[in-house]
């Protein structure tokens, strides 16, 4: 009786490691969500200055189509950035990173504004003295 106990148990958890495996891959319609975004926010190697969703290039269209395999096999979304910044370089990216030079990219703008408004605001003061 005991036996047949064990072999119900085993029968029962026996599909578990095949479940656990379908859980670590990405379902379709989560793959797609973050294979678009990928594709919205890199720059195409193919069609300078423009997003990979937006290049008509069949190169473009392959590389589309091995993110979407790349995120279908598991990976993440910074794993796959990631490789493609090391295939194709920092450039890739849309937005710089807020690190390095990027982060000079990200703030430099809001810094000369912000001179720039004081520079402004200093010359009409001087002005208005006279």
């Amino acid at each position: 009786m005991r036996s047949i106990i064990y072999l119900l148990i085993l029968i029962l958890l026996a599909p578990l490691p095949i479940f656990a495996q379908v859980a670590d891959k990405m379902l379709p319609a989560e793959t797609d969500r973050l294979s678009s975004e990928i594709n919205k926010s890199v720059m195409s190697p193919y069609c300078p200055g423009i997003t990979l969703s937006d290049c008509a290039s069949p190169d473009a269209k392959r590389l589309r189509d091995e993110i979407r395999l790349w995120l279908g096999q598991g990976l993440g979304q910074e794993q796959v950035m990631q490789r493609l910044q090391s295939r194709y370089g920092h450039s890739v990216r849309g937005q710089p990173e807020i690190s390095g030079f990027g982060f000079l990219a990200w703030f430099m703008p809001a810094g000369v504004i912000f001179i720039g408004s004081l520079l402004v605001l200093k010359s009409l003061n001087a002005r208005k003295s006279r």
